[in-house]
């Protein structure tokens, strides 16, 4: 992985059109993915790993599922198709996620998720940066860009940790499509168990040495991690709110709307806007 410390937002910009550039002289590739971390401390980590220091099987993970499914369901009076999954040895780089869609919802809604979330805009990335940042906890945001392979396919052994991203469509929460949103995981297959175990991408990224360039090479599990200084907040989510990207646009809740909306009464006073009379 390549971190670089950036003094402003506009240096990130430029980075931005680099890899636009770069995306548009590959052929059959993967998608660019764009994560934006308010810690620049924080590693990459899913709401699982955070949630629990235990490791789960493929097949353990979806059992959770199906047990708490009747409870999502009874609450939105909605209905997931639902398939038991079981592990095949000779298949155990398969690259779908059992039940992906009653998955990703609940990755929006907020229960421990293996899917780390990803973004096709480097703007959404940045709003997830910036919005909560503090300089209170932190100097730094962190905006990481994550390129599967160069060359439209990857080179994965079995039995080292490998990062997958999910290419099928879903239907599923709104916040997938409003969001641009993507999704990687991690696994490896342990001969042990004879069972395929979601991992921590630290894992895979930091198994061995990979070739890193911002040139087009045949090259896998690139990624790159942009830090920015948490003074250049304000500046950002000014931006931001002209692209129409904020919490209301993201999530579309009156929470959001609410946090925006106070958000720009602070900016207009700061900036000297805003009057207030007395009778």
């Amino acid at each position: 992985m390549e971190e670089v410390i950036l003094e402003n937002w506009e240096d990130y910009e430029k980075h931005i059109n680099k890899f636009e550039k770069l995306y548009e002289t590959a052929t059959i590739a993967p998608e660019l993915l764009f994560r934006g971390q308010t810690n620049s401390e924080w590693k990459l980590e899913t709401t699982l790993e955070r949630y629990s220091s235990e490791s789960f099987s493929v097949e353990s993970y979806n059992w959770f599922l199906k047990e708490i499914k009747p409870s999502i369901e009874s609450y939105t009076n909605q209905h997931w198709e639902f398939k038991d999954y079981k592990e095949d040895p000779n298949l155990p780089l398969n690259p779908f996620v059992p039940n992906i869609e009653f998955a990703v919802y609940l990755r929006h809604i907020g229960f421990p998720s293996p899917l780390l979330d990803w973004s096709l805009s480097p703007y959404v990335a940045a709003y997830f940066a910036f919005n909560d940042a503090s300089e209170k906890t932190s100097k730094l945001v962190s905006i990481y860009t994550y390129w599967e392979s160069s060359i439209g396919a990857s080179l994965v052994c079995k039995t080292n940790p490998h990062i997958q991203t999910l290419t099928q469509a879903v239907t599923t929460h709104k916040r997938h499509y409003i969001q641009q949103s993507r999704y990687t995981f991690c696994r490896v297959f342990s001969a042990k168990e004879a069972k395929s175990l979601y991992c921590s991408h630290e894992k895979a990224i930091n198994q061995g040495p990979k070739l890193q360039t911002i040139e087009l090479e045949q090259a896998q599990d690139l990624l790159w991690c942009y830090k920015i200084p948490v003074s250049e907040k304000q500046k950002v989510l000014q931006k931001l709110d002209l692209m129409n990207i904020n919490s209301y646009t993201l999530f579309n809740t009156k929470e959001a709307l609410a946090n925006v909306l106070a958000r720009q009464l602070l900016q207009k006073r700061r900036r000297g806007q805003m009057v207030f009379f007395k009778k």
